[in-house]
Protein backbone atom coordinates (compact mmCIF):
# COMPACT_ATOMS: atom_id res chain seq x y z
CA UNK A 1 0.00 0.00 0.00
CA UNK A 2 2.94 2.38 -0.26
CA UNK A 3 0.64 5.43 -0.19
CA UNK A 4 1.40 8.96 0.91
CA UNK A 5 1.50 9.64 4.63
CA UNK A 6 -2.14 9.94 5.74
CA UNK A 7 -3.36 12.93 7.77
CA UNK A 8 -2.99 12.23 11.47
CA UNK A 9 -5.43 13.58 14.02
CA UNK A 10 -4.32 15.23 17.21
CA UNK A 11 -5.83 12.39 19.22
CA UNK A 12 -3.80 9.82 17.28
CA UNK A 13 -0.58 11.80 17.70
CA UNK A 14 -1.15 12.09 21.46
CA UNK A 15 -1.97 8.38 21.86
CA UNK A 16 1.05 7.38 19.77
CA UNK A 17 3.38 9.62 21.77
CA UNK A 18 2.05 8.23 25.06
CA UNK A 19 2.28 4.65 23.80
CA UNK A 20 5.88 4.83 22.67
CA UNK A 21 6.85 6.89 25.72
CA UNK A 22 5.30 4.28 28.01
CA UNK A 23 7.07 1.49 26.09
CA UNK A 24 10.41 3.28 26.52
CA UNK A 25 9.79 3.71 30.27
CA UNK A 26 8.83 0.02 30.57
CA UNK A 27 11.97 -1.08 28.73
CA UNK A 28 14.11 1.19 30.87
CA UNK A 29 12.57 -0.15 34.09
CA UNK A 30 13.11 -3.75 32.96
CA UNK A 31 16.75 -3.10 32.18
CA UNK A 32 17.72 -0.91 35.12
CA UNK A 33 16.02 -3.33 37.53
CA UNK A 34 18.20 -6.17 36.27
CA UNK A 35 21.66 -6.15 37.92
CA UNK A 36 22.79 -9.36 36.21
CA UNK A 37 24.92 -9.30 33.08
CA UNK A 38 27.03 -11.93 31.37
CA UNK A 39 25.11 -15.19 31.60
CA UNK A 40 24.12 -14.95 27.92
CA UNK A 41 27.66 -14.26 26.70
CA UNK A 42 27.47 -11.34 24.25
CA UNK A 43 26.34 -8.76 26.79
CA UNK A 44 29.49 -9.18 28.88
CA UNK A 45 31.73 -8.92 25.81
CA UNK A 46 29.92 -5.78 24.63
CA UNK A 47 30.62 -4.11 27.98
CA UNK A 48 34.28 -5.16 27.95
CA UNK A 49 34.56 -3.74 24.42
CA UNK A 50 32.91 -0.54 25.66
CA UNK A 51 35.68 -0.28 28.25
CA UNK A 52 38.22 -0.49 25.42
CA UNK A 53 36.53 2.27 23.43
CA UNK A 54 35.73 4.57 26.34
CA UNK A 55 37.85 7.69 26.83
CA UNK A 56 36.91 7.54 30.53
CA UNK A 57 38.13 3.99 31.22
CA UNK A 58 41.76 2.86 31.31
CA UNK A 59 41.30 -0.67 29.94
CA UNK A 60 44.58 -2.52 30.47
CA UNK A 61 45.45 -6.06 31.43
CA UNK A 62 45.39 -9.56 30.00
CA UNK A 63 41.60 -9.76 29.79
CA UNK A 64 41.37 -6.69 27.55
CA UNK A 65 44.19 -7.99 25.36
CA UNK A 66 42.15 -11.17 25.05
CA UNK A 67 39.04 -9.21 24.02
CA UNK A 68 41.05 -7.28 21.42
CA UNK A 69 42.36 -10.50 19.97
CA UNK A 70 39.36 -12.79 20.07
CA UNK A 71 36.10 -10.83 20.10
CA UNK A 72 34.20 -11.15 16.81
CA UNK A 73 31.36 -8.84 17.83
CA UNK A 74 30.94 -5.76 15.60
CA UNK A 75 32.11 -2.52 17.22
CA UNK A 76 29.32 0.03 16.66
CA UNK A 77 27.03 -1.02 19.53
CA UNK A 78 29.76 -1.08 22.23
CA UNK A 79 31.06 2.21 20.80
CA UNK A 80 27.65 3.82 21.39
CA UNK A 81 27.61 2.38 24.93
CA UNK A 82 31.05 3.80 25.62
CA UNK A 83 30.06 7.25 24.29
CA UNK A 84 27.05 7.15 26.61
CA UNK A 85 29.39 6.52 29.55
CA UNK A 86 28.65 2.81 29.92
CA UNK A 87 30.99 -0.11 30.59
CA UNK A 88 31.64 -2.91 33.04
CA UNK A 89 31.68 -0.48 35.97
CA UNK A 90 28.79 1.67 34.70
CA UNK A 91 25.86 -0.53 33.70
CA UNK A 92 23.02 2.04 33.83
CA UNK A 93 24.09 3.98 30.68
CA UNK A 94 24.18 0.72 28.74
CA UNK A 95 20.64 -0.04 29.90
CA UNK A 96 19.51 3.39 28.74
CA UNK A 97 21.06 2.79 25.31
CA UNK A 98 19.29 -0.58 24.96
CA UNK A 99 15.88 0.74 26.06
CA UNK A 100 16.11 3.88 23.95
CA UNK A 101 17.24 1.99 20.85
CA UNK A 102 14.40 -0.53 21.08
CA UNK A 103 11.77 2.16 21.70
CA UNK A 104 13.20 4.17 18.80
CA UNK A 105 13.06 1.05 16.59
CA UNK A 106 9.38 0.52 17.43
CA UNK A 107 8.60 4.17 16.71
CA UNK A 108 10.35 4.05 13.34
CA UNK A 109 8.56 0.79 12.51
CA UNK A 110 5.23 2.43 13.27
CA UNK A 111 6.16 5.44 11.15
CA UNK A 112 7.14 3.16 8.27
CA UNK A 113 3.81 1.32 8.63
CA UNK A 114 1.77 4.53 8.40
CA UNK A 115 2.21 4.58 4.62
CA UNK A 116 1.41 0.89 4.25
CA UNK A 117 -1.56 0.11 6.46
CA UNK A 118 -5.26 0.68 5.95
CA UNK A 119 -5.48 2.84 9.08
CA UNK A 120 -3.01 4.75 11.31
CA UNK A 121 -4.46 2.80 14.22
CA UNK A 122 -3.45 -0.43 12.53
CA UNK A 123 0.11 0.88 12.23
CA UNK A 124 0.14 1.76 15.91
CA UNK A 125 -1.37 -1.60 16.86
CA UNK A 126 1.17 -3.62 14.86
CA UNK A 127 4.10 -1.60 16.21
CA UNK A 128 2.81 -2.07 19.77
CA UNK A 129 2.39 -5.84 19.28
CA UNK A 130 5.96 -6.16 18.00
CA UNK A 131 7.23 -3.98 20.85
CA UNK A 132 5.62 -6.25 23.45
CA UNK A 133 6.49 -9.62 21.93
CA UNK A 134 8.08 -11.98 24.48
CA UNK A 135 11.20 -12.14 22.32
CA UNK A 136 11.44 -8.35 22.26
CA UNK A 137 11.24 -8.14 26.06
CA UNK A 138 13.96 -10.79 26.42
CA UNK A 139 16.22 -8.68 24.21
CA UNK A 140 15.54 -5.59 26.31
CA UNK A 141 16.37 -7.12 29.71
CA UNK A 142 19.89 -7.96 28.51
CA UNK A 143 22.55 -5.78 26.89
CA UNK A 144 21.97 -6.87 23.29
CA UNK A 145 22.42 -4.98 20.03
CA UNK A 146 19.19 -6.03 18.27
CA UNK A 147 17.31 -2.87 19.26
CA UNK A 148 19.96 -0.61 17.74
CA UNK A 149 20.18 -2.79 14.65
CA UNK A 150 16.39 -2.69 14.15
CA UNK A 151 16.32 1.08 14.59
CA UNK A 152 18.99 1.46 11.90
CA UNK A 153 17.16 -0.93 9.54
CA UNK A 154 13.86 0.97 9.77
CA UNK A 155 15.74 4.26 9.43
CA UNK A 156 17.31 2.95 6.21
CA UNK A 157 13.90 1.98 4.81
CA UNK A 158 12.38 5.33 5.77
CA UNK A 159 15.30 7.17 4.17
CA UNK A 160 14.88 5.10 1.03
CA UNK A 161 11.20 6.11 0.93
CA UNK A 162 12.20 9.75 1.16
CA UNK A 163 14.84 9.37 -1.54
CA UNK A 164 12.24 7.88 -3.88
CA UNK A 165 10.38 11.21 -3.60
CA UNK A 166 13.31 13.66 -3.49
CA UNK A 167 16.79 12.13 -4.06
CA UNK A 168 18.87 14.92 -2.52
CA UNK A 169 22.57 14.36 -1.95
CA UNK A 170 22.48 14.69 1.90
CA UNK A 171 19.88 11.91 2.04
CA UNK A 172 21.96 9.73 -0.27
CA UNK A 173 25.06 10.15 1.89
CA UNK A 174 22.99 9.57 5.02
CA UNK A 175 21.60 6.34 3.57
CA UNK A 176 25.12 5.00 3.06
CA UNK A 177 26.25 6.10 6.53
CA UNK A 178 23.29 4.46 8.27
CA UNK A 179 23.83 1.28 6.25
CA UNK A 180 27.44 1.24 7.44
CA UNK A 181 26.23 1.65 11.03
CA UNK A 182 23.84 -1.28 10.60
CA UNK A 183 26.55 -3.60 9.27
CA UNK A 184 28.83 -2.37 12.07
CA UNK A 185 26.16 -3.30 14.61
CA UNK A 186 25.22 -6.77 13.35
CA UNK A 187 27.28 -8.59 10.73
CA UNK A 188 24.09 -10.01 9.25
CA UNK A 189 23.30 -6.42 8.25
CA UNK A 190 25.00 -7.25 4.96
CA UNK A 191 21.54 -8.55 3.99
CA UNK A 192 20.59 -4.88 3.60
CA UNK A 193 23.03 -4.40 0.72
CA UNK A 194 21.04 -6.35 -1.92
CA UNK A 195 17.97 -4.32 -0.99
CA UNK A 196 19.89 -1.06 -1.39
CA UNK A 197 21.26 -2.31 -4.71
CA UNK A 198 17.67 -2.33 -6.00
CA UNK A 199 17.73 1.46 -5.77
CA UNK A 200 20.67 1.80 -8.16
CA UNK A 201 18.73 1.57 -11.46
CA UNK A 202 16.36 4.28 -10.27
CA UNK A 203 19.05 6.56 -8.88
CA UNK A 204 21.66 6.30 -11.61
CA UNK A 205 25.37 5.81 -11.09
CA UNK A 206 26.13 9.34 -9.81
CA UNK A 207 23.56 9.28 -7.03
CA UNK A 208 24.33 5.64 -6.22
CA UNK A 209 28.00 6.56 -5.82
CA UNK A 210 27.02 8.98 -3.03
CA UNK A 211 25.42 6.08 -1.14
CA UNK A 212 28.59 4.02 -1.59
CA UNK A 213 30.76 6.94 -0.42
CA UNK A 214 28.65 7.34 2.72
CA UNK A 215 28.89 3.61 3.44
CA UNK A 216 32.67 3.49 2.96
CA UNK A 217 33.25 6.64 5.05
CA UNK A 218 31.54 4.97 7.99
CA UNK A 219 32.61 1.37 7.44
CA UNK A 220 36.35 2.06 7.23
CA UNK A 221 36.68 3.75 10.66
CA UNK A 222 34.57 1.00 12.22
CA UNK A 223 36.83 -1.61 10.65
CA UNK A 224 39.78 -0.09 12.50
CA UNK A 225 37.89 -0.61 15.76
CA UNK A 226 37.09 -4.23 14.99
CA UNK A 227 38.72 -6.90 17.17
CA UNK A 228 39.23 -10.63 16.67
CA UNK A 229 42.43 -10.56 14.61
CA UNK A 230 43.96 -13.41 16.64
CA UNK A 231 41.16 -15.85 15.84
CA UNK A 232 39.51 -17.05 12.62
CA UNK A 233 36.56 -14.94 11.50
CA UNK A 234 32.98 -16.18 11.33
CA UNK A 235 33.33 -16.33 7.55
CA UNK A 236 36.47 -18.46 7.83
CA UNK A 237 34.74 -20.81 10.27
CA UNK A 238 31.82 -21.19 7.88
CA UNK A 239 34.06 -21.77 4.87
CA UNK A 240 36.13 -24.34 6.78
CA UNK A 241 32.98 -26.36 7.42
CA UNK A 242 31.74 -26.18 3.82
CA UNK A 243 35.17 -26.84 2.30
CA UNK A 244 35.42 -30.49 3.42
CA UNK A 245 32.24 -31.91 1.85
CA UNK A 246 30.22 -28.93 0.59
CA UNK A 247 27.06 -30.73 -0.56
CA UNK A 248 26.78 -32.99 2.48
CA UNK A 249 27.47 -30.08 4.84
CA UNK A 250 24.99 -27.90 2.97
CA UNK A 251 22.24 -30.50 3.29
CA UNK A 252 22.90 -30.97 6.99
CA UNK A 253 23.08 -27.22 7.55
CA UNK A 254 19.75 -26.56 5.83
CA UNK A 255 18.14 -29.31 7.90
CA UNK A 256 19.58 -27.98 11.18
CA UNK A 257 18.72 -24.37 10.36
CA UNK A 258 15.15 -25.10 9.28
CA UNK A 259 14.58 -27.23 12.40
CA UNK A 260 15.97 -24.46 14.62
CA UNK A 261 13.89 -21.87 12.75
CA UNK A 262 10.74 -23.92 13.29
CA UNK A 263 11.36 -23.85 17.04
CA UNK A 264 12.70 -20.31 17.36
CA UNK A 265 9.87 -18.56 15.53
CA UNK A 266 6.96 -19.59 17.82
CA UNK A 267 9.20 -19.09 20.85
CA UNK A 268 10.15 -15.54 19.91
CA UNK A 269 6.63 -14.57 18.89
CA UNK A 270 4.48 -16.27 21.54
CA UNK A 271 6.90 -18.01 23.93
CA UNK A 272 5.80 -21.42 22.67
CA UNK A 273 8.72 -23.77 23.16
CA UNK A 274 6.88 -26.87 21.87
CA UNK A 275 3.99 -26.48 19.44
CA UNK A 276 1.84 -29.56 20.11
CA UNK A 277 -1.64 -28.20 20.83
CA UNK A 278 -3.84 -28.33 17.68
CA UNK A 279 -4.97 -24.70 18.04
CA UNK A 280 -1.34 -23.57 18.23
CA UNK A 281 -0.43 -25.52 15.11
CA UNK A 282 -3.39 -24.09 13.22
CA UNK A 283 -2.66 -20.54 14.40
CA UNK A 284 1.01 -20.80 13.45
CA UNK A 285 0.19 -22.30 10.04
CA UNK A 286 -2.31 -19.51 9.37
CA UNK A 287 0.19 -16.83 10.40
CA UNK A 288 3.04 -18.32 8.37
CA UNK A 289 0.78 -18.88 5.37
CA UNK A 290 -0.31 -15.26 5.40
CA UNK A 291 3.26 -14.10 5.98
CA UNK A 292 4.68 -16.08 3.06
CA UNK A 293 1.83 -15.01 0.80
CA UNK A 294 2.31 -11.36 1.69
CA UNK A 295 6.08 -11.60 1.22
CA UNK A 296 5.76 -13.07 -2.28
CA UNK A 297 3.27 -10.39 -3.26
CA UNK A 298 5.68 -7.69 -2.13
CA UNK A 299 8.61 -9.42 -3.85
CA UNK A 300 6.60 -9.18 -7.06
CA UNK A 301 6.26 -5.44 -6.38
CA UNK A 302 10.01 -5.18 -5.72
CA UNK A 303 9.57 -3.66 -2.27
CA UNK A 304 12.89 -3.13 -0.48
CA UNK A 305 11.79 -4.83 2.73
CA UNK A 306 10.91 -8.07 0.96
CA UNK A 307 14.31 -8.16 -0.77
CA UNK A 308 16.04 -7.59 2.58
CA UNK A 309 14.07 -10.40 4.26
CA UNK A 310 14.89 -12.87 1.48
CA UNK A 311 18.61 -12.03 1.74
CA UNK A 312 18.45 -12.23 5.55
CA UNK A 313 16.76 -15.65 5.49
CA UNK A 314 19.28 -16.89 2.95
CA UNK A 315 22.18 -15.95 5.21
CA UNK A 316 20.50 -17.46 8.28
CA UNK A 317 19.84 -20.77 6.54
CA UNK A 318 23.45 -21.05 5.32
CA UNK A 319 25.13 -19.70 8.46
CA UNK A 320 26.48 -22.66 10.52
CA UNK A 321 25.39 -21.28 13.90
CA UNK A 322 21.87 -22.67 14.30
CA UNK A 323 22.17 -22.49 18.12
CA UNK A 324 21.66 -18.71 17.87
CA UNK A 325 18.48 -18.97 15.80
CA UNK A 326 16.29 -17.36 18.48
CA UNK A 327 18.28 -14.13 18.17
CA UNK A 328 18.44 -14.40 14.37
CA UNK A 329 14.65 -14.63 14.20
CA UNK A 330 13.69 -11.58 16.22
CA UNK A 331 14.71 -8.93 13.64
CA UNK A 332 12.25 -10.66 11.30
CA UNK A 333 9.27 -10.45 13.68
CA UNK A 334 8.14 -7.02 12.49
CA UNK A 335 8.47 -7.79 8.76
CA UNK A 336 6.73 -11.16 9.17
CA UNK A 337 3.73 -9.66 10.94
CA UNK A 338 3.54 -6.88 8.38
CA UNK A 339 3.62 -9.42 5.53
CA UNK A 340 0.81 -11.38 7.19
CA UNK A 341 -1.20 -8.18 7.72
CA UNK A 342 -0.65 -7.21 4.08
CA UNK A 343 -1.95 -10.61 2.90
CA UNK A 344 -4.99 -10.43 5.22
CA UNK A 345 -5.95 -6.99 3.89
CA UNK A 346 -5.49 -8.23 0.32
CA UNK A 347 -8.02 -10.97 1.03
CA UNK A 348 -10.51 -8.55 2.58
CA UNK A 349 -10.15 -4.80 2.93
CA UNK A 350 -11.51 -4.80 6.49
CA UNK A 351 -9.48 -7.75 7.77
CA UNK A 352 -6.73 -5.60 9.33
CA UNK A 353 -8.50 -5.06 12.65
CA UNK A 354 -9.41 -8.74 12.92
CA UNK A 355 -5.81 -9.75 12.21
CA UNK A 356 -4.38 -7.49 14.95
CA UNK A 357 -7.03 -8.77 17.39
CA UNK A 358 -6.04 -12.35 16.44
CA UNK A 359 -2.41 -11.58 17.26
CA UNK A 360 -3.38 -10.02 20.60
CA UNK A 361 -5.38 -13.15 21.53
CA UNK A 362 -2.40 -15.39 20.74
CA UNK A 363 -0.14 -13.17 22.85
CA UNK A 364 -2.50 -12.77 25.81
CA UNK A 365 -1.25 -15.86 27.77
CA UNK A 366 2.39 -14.75 27.46
CA UNK A 367 1.52 -11.19 28.47
CA UNK A 368 -0.45 -12.41 31.51
CA UNK A 369 2.46 -14.62 32.57
CA UNK A 370 4.93 -11.74 32.22
CA UNK A 371 2.79 -9.44 34.37
CA UNK A 372 2.38 -12.18 36.98
CA UNK A 373 6.13 -12.93 37.01
CA UNK A 374 7.06 -9.26 37.38
CA UNK A 375 4.60 -8.91 40.24
CA UNK A 376 5.84 -12.06 42.02
CA UNK A 377 9.55 -11.93 42.91
CA UNK A 378 11.51 -15.03 43.98
CA UNK A 379 11.03 -16.22 47.55
CA UNK A 380 14.61 -15.39 48.53
CA UNK A 381 14.90 -11.59 48.96
CA UNK A 382 18.58 -11.80 47.96
CA UNK A 383 17.47 -12.97 44.50
CA UNK A 384 14.82 -10.29 43.95
CA UNK A 385 16.97 -8.80 41.17
CA UNK A 386 16.22 -11.87 39.05
CA UNK A 387 12.58 -10.76 38.76
CA UNK A 388 13.37 -8.82 35.59
CA UNK A 389 15.70 -11.38 34.01
CA UNK A 390 14.92 -13.87 31.26
CA UNK A 391 15.26 -16.67 33.82
CA UNK A 392 12.17 -15.44 35.69
CA UNK A 393 9.90 -13.90 33.05
CA UNK A 394 10.43 -16.64 30.45
CA UNK A 395 7.44 -18.98 30.69
CA UNK A 396 9.42 -21.92 29.30
CA UNK A 397 11.91 -21.77 32.21
CA UNK A 398 9.40 -21.73 35.04
CA UNK A 399 9.82 -25.41 35.97
CA UNK A 400 13.48 -24.94 36.96
CA UNK A 401 13.62 -21.18 37.53
CA UNK A 402 14.04 -21.20 41.33
CA UNK A 403 17.02 -23.55 41.41
CA UNK A 404 18.59 -22.02 38.32
CA UNK A 405 18.60 -18.49 39.67
CA UNK A 406 19.99 -19.69 43.02
CA UNK A 407 22.95 -21.24 41.23
CA UNK A 408 23.40 -18.28 38.88
CA UNK A 409 23.09 -15.79 41.73
CA UNK A 410 25.73 -17.64 43.74
CA UNK A 411 28.03 -17.78 40.72
CA UNK A 412 27.53 -14.07 40.00
CA UNK A 413 28.45 -13.10 43.57
CA UNK A 414 31.39 -15.51 43.73
CA UNK A 415 33.25 -14.61 40.53
CA UNK A 416 34.97 -11.44 41.86
CA UNK A 417 36.76 -13.74 44.33
CA UNK A 418 38.61 -15.30 41.42
CA UNK A 419 40.56 -12.07 41.09
CA UNK A 420 42.02 -12.80 44.55
CA UNK A 421 43.04 -16.35 43.66
CA UNK A 422 43.89 -16.39 39.95
CA UNK A 423 46.86 -14.18 38.95
CA UNK A 424 46.03 -11.28 36.66
CA UNK A 425 47.96 -12.70 33.70
CA UNK A 426 46.76 -16.29 34.09
CA UNK A 427 43.84 -17.90 32.26
CA UNK A 428 41.23 -20.43 33.28
CA UNK A 429 38.73 -22.83 31.74
CA UNK A 430 35.05 -22.43 32.66
CA UNK A 431 31.54 -23.05 31.38
CA UNK A 432 30.88 -19.29 31.63
CA UNK A 433 33.94 -17.57 30.12
CA UNK A 434 32.20 -14.27 29.26
CA UNK A 435 30.77 -13.51 32.71
CA UNK A 436 34.05 -14.66 34.27
CA UNK A 437 35.94 -12.06 32.24
CA UNK A 438 33.28 -9.46 33.04
CA UNK A 439 33.11 -10.06 36.81
CA UNK A 440 36.63 -11.29 37.62
CA UNK A 441 38.62 -9.51 34.88
CA UNK A 442 40.50 -12.73 34.17
CA UNK A 443 41.08 -14.29 30.77
CA UNK A 444 38.71 -17.24 30.41
CA UNK A 445 38.09 -19.93 27.82
CA UNK A 446 35.25 -22.39 27.38
CA UNK A 447 36.19 -25.81 28.78
CA UNK A 448 37.40 -27.89 25.83
CA UNK A 449 36.51 -31.55 25.15
CA UNK A 450 38.53 -34.27 26.95
CA UNK A 451 40.95 -34.91 24.07
CA UNK A 452 41.95 -31.25 23.93
CA UNK A 453 42.40 -31.07 27.69
CA UNK A 454 45.19 -33.62 27.43
CA UNK A 455 47.16 -31.63 24.87
CA UNK A 456 50.53 -30.34 26.06
CA UNK A 457 51.13 -26.78 27.21
CA UNK A 458 51.36 -23.93 26.44
CA UNK A 459 47.85 -24.39 25.02
CA UNK A 460 46.37 -25.45 28.36
CA UNK A 461 45.20 -23.08 31.11
CA UNK A 462 46.49 -23.80 34.63
CA UNK A 463 43.11 -23.13 36.30
CA UNK A 464 39.77 -24.86 35.82
CA UNK A 465 36.46 -23.66 37.28
CA UNK A 466 34.23 -26.75 37.34
CA UNK A 467 30.49 -26.51 38.10
CA UNK A 468 28.02 -29.12 39.30
CA UNK A 469 25.64 -28.20 36.46
CA UNK A 470 27.65 -28.11 33.23
CA UNK A 471 24.59 -27.29 31.12
CA UNK A 472 25.87 -29.28 28.10
CA UNK A 473 25.17 -32.86 29.08
CA UNK A 474 28.63 -33.41 30.56
CA UNK A 475 28.99 -35.13 33.96
CA UNK A 476 28.83 -32.90 37.06
CA UNK A 477 32.04 -30.99 37.77
CA UNK A 478 33.42 -31.70 34.31
CA UNK A 479 36.36 -31.78 33.57
CA UNK A 480 37.51 -32.97 37.00
CA UNK A 481 36.81 -36.54 35.83
CA UNK A 482 39.41 -35.96 33.08
CA UNK A 483 41.93 -33.91 35.03
CA UNK A 484 41.73 -36.33 37.96
CA UNK A 485 44.79 -36.42 40.19
CA UNK A 486 46.35 -33.53 38.33
CA UNK A 487 43.90 -31.18 40.06
CA UNK A 488 44.62 -29.27 43.25
CA UNK A 489 41.52 -27.70 44.81
CA UNK A 490 42.06 -23.97 45.28
CA UNK A 491 38.58 -22.74 46.21
CA UNK A 492 34.92 -23.84 46.21
CA UNK A 493 31.57 -22.22 45.52
CA UNK A 494 28.63 -22.99 47.83
CA UNK A 495 25.01 -22.14 47.22
CA UNK A 496 23.82 -23.23 50.67
CA UNK A 497 26.61 -22.49 53.17
CA UNK A 498 24.59 -23.89 56.09
CA UNK A 499 23.81 -27.24 54.48
CA UNK A 500 25.85 -30.11 55.91
CA UNK A 501 25.41 -32.26 52.81
CA UNK A 502 28.34 -31.35 50.52
CA UNK A 503 26.60 -32.82 47.48
CA UNK A 504 23.88 -30.18 47.79
CA UNK A 505 26.07 -27.43 49.17
CA UNK A 506 29.00 -27.22 46.73
CA UNK A 507 28.07 -26.22 43.18
CA UNK A 508 31.51 -25.24 41.90
CA UNK A 509 35.22 -25.82 42.48
CA UNK A 510 38.27 -23.89 41.31
CA UNK A 511 41.24 -26.19 40.78
CA UNK A 512 44.78 -25.76 39.52
CA UNK A 513 46.03 -28.22 36.94
CA UNK A 514 49.46 -29.33 38.14
CA UNK A 515 50.25 -30.97 34.82
CA UNK A 516 49.70 -27.69 32.96
CA UNK A 517 52.17 -26.04 35.31
CA UNK A 518 54.67 -28.90 35.09
CA UNK A 519 54.56 -28.83 31.28
CA UNK A 520 56.01 -25.37 31.26
CA UNK A 521 52.88 -23.28 31.67
CA UNK A 522 53.56 -21.32 34.89
CA UNK A 523 50.63 -20.26 37.02
CA UNK A 524 51.62 -16.65 36.46
CA UNK A 525 51.81 -16.97 32.67
CA UNK A 526 49.10 -16.24 30.15
CA UNK A 527 48.27 -19.64 28.65
CA UNK A 528 46.24 -20.03 25.49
Amino acid sequence: MDAALPPLSGVFRAVAALTFGAAWAFYLWLGVSNPYVGFVADDAVYLLMADLYSPLHHAVGAVYAHIRGYSHLPPFFPLIISLAGGGTEHLAPARVVVATAMAFANGLFGWWLLRRTASPWHALGLALVVGLLPGTLLLVVDVFSEGLYLALCWLILLTADRIAIRPRWPLLLALGVVAGCAVGTRTIGIALLPALAMLAPRLGWRRSSLVVIGFVCLALPLTRLSAGDAAPSYFQIAMDQYRVAPFAVLGQQLNDASTALHGALPYGLFQWRDVHAPWRNLSLMLLLGLGIGGMFDLIRRRQLLSCYVVAYLGIVLLWPFANFMERFVMPLAGPLLYFAYHAAVKIHARAGTAFIAFLACLLLPAWMHTVQALATPPDDPKLSGFRTTRYWIDLTRRASAEQQIKNLGALHDYLPRLAEVVPADACLFTQYPQITMYRAKRTAWLIPPPADLLKPAPWACPYVHALADTGDGEPPFYPLDVVGRRAVIVDSLSVRPGDQNPRRRVIGMLVRDRLAQDRGCPVTATCK
